[in-house]
């Protein structure tokens, strides 16, 4: 525990120091690698805040840990979606959370595993924490700032992004990555403070590559049970929502987790056209998730069968993982691209009554191909050891003209449950203890995009066996009958002149009373976008609107970390945004207008049971990008 909190001080006194040399005087991104949290990055790069224009002579361009030759070009064609500082809405990966920025959050659309092996079943915030397939590794020839903050209700509420790499002599880069969110919220006991760091050294030269992470993710947050009655809201005392009774009041839980990454790639053959590697990668993990409530005398009907001693209630559980990972690529131009090798994990989990330990064992492969026109991606991974019977196979083959492409995509899949939904302990005693039948199902993919007329069509079907869920008792359980999830997306964005219309629409169709979904999700931004004063100032004003049709509620029990099906309903409600972007050559300034139809509602909009998202508010930010 020291170690890595001295690691983390000299890193951060690290990166403050380069931040400071880099700004000219008088001026004002589960567990690890690969894990199930990841967000699809073709998502992600659509979402890129991205680079100014620059001199002829800057290049910054940026791959990800796992395929490191593989390399992104940033763009900057329009003003980017600064003012979404919002993860759960953004388009394509949405979420329900709890209210508050940086709070609990559970995906909208229903999303198949992608990893096999250990699962402890924490996720809850796996939509703000960095992993290692999230960083993005520079390749650049001058030193890189990204800097970005933006307040809201008070200097106690904010949220302040920075990046920061620079590349020095033999080929070694320095990469860091920083977030903080801190929001107290409107309403009582609502605390959340979410930290992530990230510092990486990369080595990239002729015959080697070498990739050494300090990842760090730290989540707090205050839970207060959601609001006691929704009658409070008829009276006028209650305007000010700080003094609104809520359920809870002394409930809070903490995730802790600290990565060590050692990543080497040796080149045994290397040309223009083709080259054999050798790969190690060795990781070291621990991590924990807590959460007590100390003052549980009114709250029976809220933990239920949880509920057993006056005195408070606690849940603990503590890990660390030891992973080694050989692998040999090979390559040959853009034709064949090949990854085979294996993968063991020494996994110690510590309860507070007993300890165990598990050890996974997967061999794993990947092909590329890009012949032409057409491309094929093929993964597959299958576990051994304590984990047999776990696999993952997927692949996606793809075809691209002038004017369209196309892709049909398939995955099977067998996962071992969550660690969570198998053993629990409360107050140091064990609380249950179940052996779940292992998930097994099929996701197959259609997509297609017409870049002439910016359009993206998605169509998924999922098919799954034994899928597991917690039901309104509190309790994990498993569907006794096949689980079948359809779902249809669209993506438009219509430019004519200074006016644009974005759609990003998705339709899902659930077999299940016992999961959660919304039907409908339909995001709309429409804005003029237009430059001023020798085009040096571009403005970007617009309104949004995202709507979400009736759907069976979900709750949140903080003591363990779950969002609980209920039989209860959340009717469909618009949520109008307004938004102005402005930017002034690498300095980007907004406002926000969130929820402004809350100003003639009564009720206020909910993602979750009892938890009221915020009435209208206005958030501002500015970015400033650095590139000297």
């Amino acid at each position: 525990m020291k170690l890595s909190r001295n690691l983390v001080i000299l890193f951060l006194l690290l990166w403050a120091t380069l931040l400071q040399a880099q700004v000219r005087p008088n001026t004002g991104s589960t567990q690890g690698r690969g894990s199930a949290n990841s967000n699809d990055k073709e998502a992600q790069n659509q979402m890129l805040q991205q680079l100014p224009e620059g001199p002829d002579t800057t290049i910054v361009d940026y791959s990800y840990f796992d395929d490191l030759d593989k390399t992104y070009v940033y763009k900057d064609t329009l003003i980017d979606r600064s003012d979404r500082y919002n993860p759960a809405y953004n388009a394509g990966n949405e979420y329900f959370i709890l209210g508050n920025l940086g709070s609990s959050s559970i995906p909208m659309r229903y999303q198949v595993k992608k990893k096999i092996g250990v699962d402890l079943g924490y996720h809850q915030y796996d939509l703000y924490n960095f992993n290692l397939d999230s960083i993005k590794l520079f390749k650049l020839n001058r030193p890189f700032n990204d800097l970005y903050f933006s307040p809201f209700d008070g200097e106690s509420n904010f949220l302040v992004k920075a990046k920061f790499a620079r590349r020095f002599s033999d080929g070694v880069s320095l990469h860091l990555n920083y977030n903080r969110i801190n929001q107290n919220g409107i309403y009582q006991d609502q605390f959340v403070k979410t930290t992530n760091l990230s510092n990486s050294i990369f080595i990239n030269r002729s015959r080697f590559k070498g990739l050494y992470t300090l990842l760090v993710n730290n989540n707090n947050q205050d839970h207060n049970g959601g609001i006691s009655s929704p009658t409070f809201y008829l009276e006028s005392f209650y305007n000010r929502r700080s003094r609104i009774p809520m359920i809870l009041s002394d409930a809070e839980e903490r995730k802790e987790q600290r990565i060590l990454s050692f990543h080497n790639q040796v080149y045994l053959v290397e040309g223009k056209e083709s080259s054999l590697s050798l790969q190690h990668h060795l990781l070291w993990e621990n991590g924990s998730f807590r959460s007590s409530d100390d003052d549980i005398n009114q709250d029976s009907s809220f933990y239920l069968s949880y509920w057993q001693d006056r005195r408070g209630i606690r849940h603990a559980l503590s890990y660390r993982t030891l992973g080694n990972e050989f692998s040999i690529e090979a390559k040959k131009s853009s034709i064949l691209n090949f990854k085979t090798g294996i993968n063991h994990k020494n996994h110690k989990l510590a309860f507070a009554k007993k300890d165990s330990t598990i050890t996974e064992l997967s061999l794993f492969g990947r092909l590329k191909s890009n012949p032409g026109n057409f491309s094929l991606i093929a993964n597959g991974e299958i576990g051994l050891g304590q984990i047999a019977g776990d696999f993952n196979f997927d692949g996606t083959l793809a075809f691209k003209t002038t004017w369209a492409s196309a892709s049909v995509g398939a995955q099977f899949y067998r996962f071992s449950p969550s660690i969570k939904s198998e053993y629990l302990e409360i107050n140091q005693e064990e609380f249950y203890q179940y052996n779940w039948v292992k998930p097994v199902g099929t996701k197959l993919s259609f997509a297609l995009e017409i870049p002439l007329v910016n359009l993206k069509l998605g169509l998924d079907q999922i098919v799954e066996s034994n899928s597991i869920y917690w039901d309104s008792l509190n309790l994990p359980n498993q569907l006794e009958d096949v689980l079948s999830i359809t779902q249809f997306s669209l993506m438009h964005k219509l430019r004519i002149g200074p006016i644009g219309l974005d759609h990003d629409i998705l339709y899902q169709v659930n077999s299940s009373g016992q999961l959660a979904l919304p039907s409908l999700m339909i995001n709309q931004r429409a804005y003029s976008q237009f430059r001023l004063f020798e085009k040096k100032l571009e403005i970007q004003l617009g309104a949004e609107l995202n709507y979400l049709s009736d759907y069976s509620a979900y709750r949140y029990f903080s003591l363990t970390g779950s969002f609980l099906n209920t039989n209860q309903q959340i009717d469909n409600y618009p949520m109008l945004n307004l938004f102005a972007n402005i930017k002034v050559s690498k300095f980007r300034f907004f406002f926000r207008f969130d929820n402004l139809n809350s100003l003639w509602r009564t009720f206020p909009n909910y993602h979750i049971l009892d938890q009221p998202l915020f009435d209208y508010n206005m958030r501002i930010g500015v970015r400033w990008i650095l590139v000297d």
